[in-house]
């Protein structure tokens, strides 16, 4: 058994004991010792001076041009004296050795644009605008179509699992997928007497459950079911459901009441009705179009924001307990569109107006902490919806409808710290409009909204 010494290309510049470049790595081959040149010594395994180079992993050899002073000849794909690399015809090509047989060539965090590169920064950071893999921040890894289905809502739950809630052929409509976008189960959701229905909303939550608010048709009825793999629960009440949120034990559904007011249902984890707390009065809340949310605080409590009967935003707590905690007025700059909470139950607005796409932290019971106005290019009229990062770091926006400054639909994402700083922003798309965004545990950013031609929903991944 005899050793063949495998010499790799460096580019740090070390040498071994035979004085070449690169990092020696030992392996084995069969021989009956005939087809060995002269090596010395053989039981030492010390190889002579004069012995032959061996072939390196990337096809350079090394030589003894050294010990005769016969100059380096890079290009030739032989590894020689004051060469860090040398591939032959493959230098200079990207993610190999460079032409001048210096170290690597063109490649991924050189500071350069090359290759199929989108970007390409020196620093080490991800999630700034450029991440290290040299892919631009918030770009789109998958897109899937859903027509003919309408998404009107997505969520996740912690294995990584994606929800997408809506509306197919007549009937409410939900699936799982996981996050390349796969399939992994479907569930149709049809209203009595095969009445049309649709799915206002879905949550990862208690039971390790997913739960949908389903809106149906005439007679209107709401509908609390839990679907995908717990045992299946379905709570009816005969008014509308529009919206969902989770907490540790329990669920809170929003609903239309009689004459368009707001009403919120509290559920336990089994779907057993608590209690219904109608909205307070409306000049703090027209009604249930007038809503955003609800979020959920750490203590179980829900939040929501309500525009009143003058057009001013208010802030609505109610209690775990089914108690109307408070009623704060808040002033954004323009129409709220959404709102997100993080871990120190600090409220996080999006929307937009005549001053342009806006996010807004408002430190609950302080009062707002900043305001950022367009933190993209583009001129974006709001941002439609928000959600905070799983860390508690960052905030994710994005936003669709018209730019101001044309008649293209502009489909949009940015990244802010959660100090209102902007870190990256991306332009998805000119033809579509983004209105729903769900965050993973593992940094997973989903995005849905609507083409404008052809006219159908659009399911997308974007990169961190």
């Amino acid at each position: 058994m005899a050793a063949v010494v495998v010499v790799a290309c460096g580019g740090d510049g070390e040498t071994d004991a035979a004085g070449t470049a690169g990092t020696a790595v030992a392996a084995t081959s069969e021989s009956d010792g005939s087809d060995l040149p002269p090596t010395g010594d053989a039981s030492s395994g010390a190889a002579d001076e004069t012995s032959t180079a061996a072939e390196s992993t990337d096809g350079a050899t090394t030589t003894d041009a050294d010990t005769t002073g016969a100059p380096a000849e890079c290009g030739n794909g032989v590894l020689e004296e004051g060469e860090e690399c040398d591939e032959g015809v493959a230098n200079g090509r990207y993610g190999q050795c460079a032409q001048d047989c210096s170290g690597l060539g063109p490649h991924c965090g050189d500071g350069i644009v090359n290759g199929d590169e989108a970007c390409d920064e020196l620093d080490e950071e991800d999630m700034d605008g450029c991440n290290t893999n040299c892919v631009t921040s918030l770009s789109p890894t998958w897109t899937l179509p859903t027509s003919p289905a309408e998404i009107y809502d997505l969520a996740t739950a912690p294995d990584a699992r994606l929800f997408v809630a809506g509306r197919q052929a007549g009937e409410g409509w939900a699936v799982s997928l996981d996050s390349d976008g796969t399939e992994l189960d479907s569930v149709a959701l049809v209203g009595p007497n095969a009445s049309s229905s649709y799915v206002t909303g879905i949550a990862f939550g208690p039971g390790d459950a997913v739960w949908a608010s389903v809106g149906m048709g005439l007679p209107s009825a709401g509908h609390l079911r839990r679907i995908f793999g717990a045992d299946s629960l379905d709570y009816e009440f005969g008014l509308e459901f529009t919206g969902i949120a989770t907490s540790a034990d329990g669920v809170f559904v929003f609903a239309t009441l009689s004459g368009g007011t707001l009403g919120i249902f509290r559920f336990d984890a089994e779907a057993a009705f608590e209690w219904l707390l109608p909205a307070p009065d409306p000049s703090t809340c027209q009604g249930g179009s007038s809503s955003r949310g609800p979020v959920i605080t750490n203590a179980g409590d829900a939040l929501f924001a309500c525009r009143g009967t003058a057009g001013s935003w208010y802030v609505h707590h109610y209690s775990v307990a089914g108690d109307i905690a408070a009623v704060l007025a808040v002033d954004p700059p323009a129409d709220i569109e959404a709102i997100a909470i993080d871990g120190a139950d600090d409220l996080y607005f999006a929307g937009g107006g005549q001053l342009g796409a806006y996010v807004s932290r408002y430190g609950f019971g302080t009062g707002t902490d900043w305001t950022t106005l367009n933190p993209i290019e583009g001129n974006l009229t709001r941002w439609s919806d928000i959600q905070v990062s799983e860390d508690g770091q960052t905030v994710v926006v994005v936003g669709g409808t018209k730019d101001r400054n044309s008649e293209s639909s502009v489909g949009a994402a940015a990244r802010l710290t959660v100090d209102g700083e902007p870190m990256a922003s991306s332009v998805i798309s000119e033809t579509v409009n983004l209105e729903h965004l769900a965050l993973g545990s593992n940094g997973e950013i989903y995005a849905a909204g609507e083409l404008e031609n052809p006219f159908e929903d659009i399911l997308m991944r974007l990169t961190p």
